[in-house]
């Protein structure tokens, strides 16, 4: 547990912090007065995932006004078991005219993996992304939408593991991503 408020100093969401609710924090940098609303947090609280049932509108709804909403991204299914979205790939997600850049691919599946984990979590639990792994096969084609599919390859009480499908419009293997999630366990 880090103690003297460091979280707070930091900027970074306080565990318990609610997906699709902003908490707001003090700035850093800002004046005492001011402050600035929390990152996207996929922490599973009784007032988050379990407030409202886990229904894939419902999820699709606590992602709108975060991270996962500016990318654009369209969650399709939202399981324990899988989870599912598209994104369409904009020229703003490109690197060099026409390719998705990494980072939007990796910033994608590492979305759908940390939903997926809420998704697991009994009520007031959280989790980060302890690591991550990419291989890249072939680009994501800006005009085009591709597809990310999550499944768990060990779902356990401290860690979880999923690996992320992406594909693109045709099928053909974009990225294969897999990911460690730490378990958060609840503040005291």
């Amino acid at each position: 547990m880090v103690s003297g408020g460091l979280l707070k100093r930091s900027g970074l969401p306080e565990r318990g912090a609610v997906c699709g609710t902003a908490r707001k924090l003090r700035s850093p940098v800002a004046e005492p007065e001011a402050t600035h609303y929390s990152a996207f947090t996929l922490y599973a609280s009784e007032t988050a995932m379990t407030s409202k049932p886990n229904t894939t509108a419902n999820v699709a709804e606590r992602w709108r006004p975060f991270f996962p909403g500016l990318l654009g991204m369209k969650l399709l299914v939202a399981e324990p078991d899988r989870v599912v979205a598209e994104i369409a790939v904009r020229e703003d997600l490109c690197t060099v005219p026409g390719v998705m850049h990494g980072g939007a691919v990796m910033a994608f599946a590492d979305t759908l993996g940390g939903t997926a984990t809420a998704l697991n979590l009994e009520p007031g639990y959280g989790t980060t992304t302890l690591e991550s792994k990419t291989n890249f096969f072939a680009p994501g084609v800006a005009g085009t939408t591709v597809t990310g599919e999550c499944t768990p390859l060990h779902r356990g009480r401290r860690t979880m593991v999923w690996q992320t499908r992406v594909t693109g419009a045709d099928g053909r293997l974009l990225a294969l991503v897999t990911q460690t999630q730490m378990v958060l366990e609840p503040r005291a």
